[in-house]
């Protein structure tokens, strides 16, 4: 009886952890006590997901790393770390779904927890003392953000931006063929969507035109800096720059030499976050998620797309819910995976 009553009632903690959760993630970039309209609504079989996914996985944290009830204030502690990290993953992956961008708020605030919790609870790293505990977090952490740095430098190597350079201008426009959908920018006989294009905030489309048109303004000679949600214009024969908002463009076209597209495949934000999952699950969690990651990265599209025969599966997709998912699956598996990978890898 006294099992069924813990059960349900760490289940009831997980669901009002998860309403805390979906507030934070519905109200973002404002605070989750911030009152007012959602920046993303969501369907009730959404909200439902996010609140039964936080509290099933309270619940399984509970039974997998519980104690003897007489030395619970020994376990408690490292379990509310634990609750801890899977809602900063649970929040920043729908976030990161949502925005294609990992708040700071979790990424900074989780790995500032990591460190002060693995000082005051080494158990948290598998560590007998608190130095010890806290040397691994920090150890931790500095392999998470150098292999996301080291994927960013090489992917930059390897891929970088696609630029294109044309003998003769080549038309070009962004239109948007309704308003439920999102605009798509074509050049010559290529169409991409915004989202092909603008994976990050901070990603620009850069454009030399030989003539622009922005709604009844007319350019010569210029440099265009697209953005998601702005443009700026520089022409080559005024010192001055033009910017603008797109939700004021109804019109955007123009006859263009050479244009950049944005190819970069991960962020910064990818890099604090796996920093912050090394801090909580050391070095080799960190190695463990981003190979983890990786690894659904690439299956899951590939196997969504062809169940149910749909381009949306192998579109654009951010990284972050792959690498907490990766690392939700060390924080529970850490044991066995240990005994599956030793004799392969010296770990």
């Amino acid at each position: 009886m006294t099992e069924i009553l813990a059960h349900s009632l760490i289940f009831l903690l997980g669901l009002i952890a998860g309403v805390g959760v979906l507030h934070t993630v519905e109200r973002f970039p404002f605070p989750f006590y911030r009152l007012g309209q959602s920046t993303i609504p969501s369907g009730a079989g959404r909200r439902a997901l996010v609140i039964l996914i936080t509290a099933s996985l309270y619940l399984a944290a509970f039974a997998s790393f519980r104690g003897p009830w007489a030395s619970w204030p020994s376990w408690g502690s490292l379990l509310v770390l634990q609750w801890i990290f899977i809602t900063l993953l649970v929040a920043g992956t729908f976030i990161d779904l949502d925005h294609f961008l990992l708040p700071h708020e979790i990424t900074f605030g989780g790995l500032a927890v990591g460190l002060g919790g693995s000082a005051l609870l080494p158990e948290l790293l598998h560590e007998p003392a608190r130095g010890r505990g806290f040397l691994a977090s920090v150890a931790g952490a500095c392999v998470g953000a150098l292999l996301i740095w080291l994927v960013i430098q090489l992917g930059k190597l390897a891929f970088g931006r696609l630029s294109k350079q044309f003998k003769e201008p080549q038309a070009w426009s962004v239109t948007q063929p309704t308003e439920d959908q999102s605009p798509e920018f074509a050049v010559g006989d290529e169409t991409l969507s915004w989202e092909d294009i603008f994976f990050r905030p901070t990603d620009q489309l850069l454009l030399t035109c030989a003539e622009l048109s922005i709604n009844d303004q007319h350019h010569g000679p210029c440099e265009l800096k697209i953005w998601r949600d702005r443009l700026e214009v520089q022409p080559r024969d005024h010192p001055d720059t033009i910017q603008q908002s797109l939700e004021s463009v109804t019109i955007l076209k123009g006859q263009c030499t050479k244009v950049v597209i944005p190819r970069e495949a991960m962020g910064y934000g990818d890099l604090f976050l796996l920093a912050m999952i090394g801090s909580f699950l050391g070095w080799q969690g960190a190695l463990f998620t981003l190979v983890g990651g990786s690894f659904l990265g690439s299956a899951i599209p590939l196997l969504g797309a062809a169940i149910f025969r749909s381009k949306e599966w192998s579109s654009k997709i951010p990284f972050g819910p792959y690498l907490a998912a990766a690392a939700l699956i060390w924080l529970f598996f850490r044991a066995w995976l240990l005994d599956v990978l030793t004799p392969f890898f010296v770990i």
